[in-house]
């Protein structure tokens, strides 16, 4: 298998280095990846467009961008103006995703407090910003995030339905927090993987028990109990053929560990041969 294994901004710039962009084409470089997957952070959503203007001649590409995850929660949220206002900062993303020459776009359709519990006003908007990331000839993948009301399978099986063209990240440490890694591997979701509207993975591993809120940060593989031998074993024989993040923070009290970051990647390229 030839997959694309990427790691993602979040993985190595963080609170530990402030948060700092202007360390991401240092870092990238000493990260074994075929490419980044650019995450727009909180703090740099207002000067998004300079940021990437600043990084259009990283010497890795950026095939995926990951949107800021306030969008989500503005429209679960939904009031006053918040989904006018998470519609803009969309837009403002996926100009942001063309500058530096991104092709598909990672979306969290809900989130927050307000999670699922109006999920037909968040699948309404989706409609909305697929014709938006349509216009701009970027993929739309909506992400399986966690739920407080329900379960992302749910939601993942019928947006898969309701719109053909809207593809979707697969998370380990999202479902291994709602208990459905078999069950997005084997059951309701199995279709999406053999269709191929799966085509992108988030790798990070978990350690807490079912709907654990408090161990919801990501893990390196091998510091929780996500069953990664399922999952490659799965991709093995699936033939899949996306790509794949290594997503989980390299940070271990504050400190960068690259090199604990790069044992994950090459454990990711290991299974795949």
């Amino acid at each position: 298998m030839s997959n694309k294994i990427l790691s993602s901004v979040g993985s190595f710039i963080g609170r530990g280095n402030g948060r700092n962009h202007k360390l991401i084409k240092e870092l990238s470089e000493k990260i074994n990846c075929d490419g980044i997957e650019f995450l727009v952070l909180t703090p740099w959503q207002e000067n998004i467009i300079e940021i990437t203007k600043e990084l259009q001649d990283l010497s890795k590409p950026v095939p995926i961008f990951h949107f800021q995850k306030e969008i989500g929660e503005l429209i679960s949220r939904n009031e006053g103006n918040d989904t006018e206002q998470a519609i803009e900062l969309f837009k403002k993303s996926c100009e942001a995703a063309k500058i530096i020459n991104s092709k598909q776009i990672v979306l969290h359709l809900w989130g927050g407090t307000g999670s699922d519990y109006n999920i037909e006003h968040n699948i309404e908007t989706c409609e909305y910003l697929n014709i938006i990331a349509k216009k701009n000839e970027l993929l739309l993948s909506i992400e399986n995030i966690p739920c407080v009301a329900f379960s992302p399978i749910k939601y993942i099986k019928k947006l898969s339905k309701l719109f053909s063209e809207v593809y979707f990240t697969f998370d380990t440490k999202f479902a291994q927090f709602h208990n459905e890694m078999n069950e997005s591997l084997f059951g309701n979701l199995k279709i999406l993987w053999i269709e191929k509207r799966i085509n992108h993975i988030h790798i990070n591993d978990y350690s807490g028990k079912y709907k654990e809120w408090k161990n919801l940060r990501g893990k390196q593989i091998g510091e929780g109990n996500v069953d990664f031998k399922l999952l490659f074993e799965h991709l093995k024989k699936i033939n899949y053929p996306g790509t794949i993040t290594m997503e989980a923070p390299g940070f271990y009290n504050n400190v960068l560990n690259i090199n604990r970051i790069n044992e994950s990647i090459n454990f990711i390229r290991d299974r795949l041969k």
